[in-house]
């Protein structure tokens, strides 16, 4: 109870604060996590795996307007740990990007599976992977389909 306040004073008033917060969280919360619509942005991650190694898979969405030169440096912002790789694929607006099923890999070997257009993912765009010594390589894979980023 609230000092001076009775106690059904107390709970409207706690009540009210309850709503309030609901409320504030729900608004700035879809701010903070997703920001606006997705053909709002240039980029949006859409599922991440890490293992206990400390290598990352990223899948992330992008606007189809985005070139290359855009997806370096996008990629070259990406969490990354000395000594270890991560791997990004950039998949075009509208595309069936694998989210939940990446995070939910138990294994790198697993995470792999689940961005494998096999499973029903579209196939990526652009592939990116920031080697152990932070050297960092993209790949269009439209136009080099046969580099090795660019197979499931």
């Amino acid at each position: 109870m609230l000092g001076g306040l009775s106690r059904t004073a107390s709970f409207t008033l706690g009540t009210i604060a309850v709503i309030v917060a609901t409320a504030a969280i729900a608004l700035l919360g879809k701010s903070m996590i997703d920001g606006s619509n997705p053909e709002e942005l240039d980029f949006w991650h859409a599922g991440y795996y890490r293992d206990a190694s400390m290598d990352r898979v990223f899948t992330i969405g992008f606007n189809p307007a985005i070139g290359k030169a855009e997806v370096y440096d996008y990629a070259g912002q990406l969490m990354h740990s000395a000594g270890h790789v991560t791997t990004a694929y950039f998949y075009p607006a509208d595309s069936r990007i694998p989210t939940g099923v990446l995070a939910g890999a138990t294994s790198m070997a697993e995470a792999r599976r689940a961005i494998d257009p096999a499973t029903g993912a579209s196939p990526w765009r652009y592939a990116a992977r920031k080697d152990e010594n932070r050297q960092l390589r993209v790949v269009d894979c439209e136009a080099e389909p046969d580099e090795s980023l660019c197979a499931p």
